[in-house]
């Protein structure tokens, strides 16, 4: 029972961090463009660092959940629930 917790905890721990990474970021990019110590080229230029950096993060949210919309393609049916086949569930691969 204490190894499900443990588990759980990892992966909450680890879901925590990455909401704390997109909102330092989205603070990072109000700070910037509010700032009045840069010029606006140099915003432009701070601005593209984070925003590189919040695509890198996003590319692979939408990757993992492409791979996620594939395994449930091929689990769920949409016409009508059958059973898998054996080769079916040797090919799904643990979320």
């Amino acid at each position: 029972m204490n190894d499900q917790f443990e588990v759980f905890y990892e992966y909450l721990t680890k879901s925590q961090n990455i909401r704390h990474f997109c909102e330092e970021k989205e603070r990072l990019l109000l700070e910037t463009i509010r700032s009045n110590c840069f010029r606006d080229d140099e915003k432009i230029y701070f601005l593209n660092i984070l925003g590189n950096e919040i695509d890198e993060v996003t590319t692979y949210i939408n990757t993992l959940n492409k791979g996620y919309k594939k395994i449930h393609a091929r689990t769920i049916p949409k016409d009508k629930p059958r059973k898998l086949t054996k080769e079916e569930l040797k090919s799904l691969k643990p979320i």
